[in-house]
């Protein structure tokens, strides 16, 4: 299809919106590009449009709910937003990306845990929250014995 190289050369130009919009209506034609949702989320990402990013990222999960990478991403974006909720959701999202792949290829995924139960516990009150604390110890066990 046409549209791609022209995405191309509206991201070296620095044309980002452009690109957005000419990857928006390939999408619409093929929706289950996940080279072209990546791209999406990454040029979301550079205008720091966490929303959309996220949006493209939980459309790359529904195509691959088993892709560690997709779930990883998701939640450094949910826990970039910020906020209780959105900390919360990461939370889960390192958790199942961490189930999905246990190795130390995934070592931003542990940490990105340990990081977003820490500040869940020093911004939004569960210091004394049992689950989250035993979470972040877990967390740090595991980066220990990772590295």
């Amino acid at each position: 299809h046409l549209a791609l190289p022209r995405v191309a050369v509206a991201r070296a130009r620095g044309y980002r919106e452009e690109a957005i919009a000419l990857l928006g209506q390939y999408l619409g034609l093929f929706m289950v590009d996940d080279a072209a949702l990546l791209e999406l989320a990454d040029l979301h990402l550079a205008s720091c449009d966490y929303g959309r990013a996220a949006a493209c990222y939980e459309d790359l999960i529904l195509t691959d709910p088993q892709n560690h990478l997709f779930m990883l991403k998701y939640a450094e974006v949910l826990y970039s937003m910020g906020g209780k909720q959105a900390l919360l959701d990461a939370r889960k999202y390192f958790a199942q990306s961490i189930k999905l792949n246990t190795t130390v290829g995934n070592l931003r995924a542990f940490y990105g845990l340990w990081a977003t139960c820490g500040a869940l516990a020093a911004q939004h009150g569960l210091k004394g929250n049992d689950e989250n604390r035993d979470i972040h110890r877990w967390a740090t066990e595991r980066l220990r014995m990772l590295y």
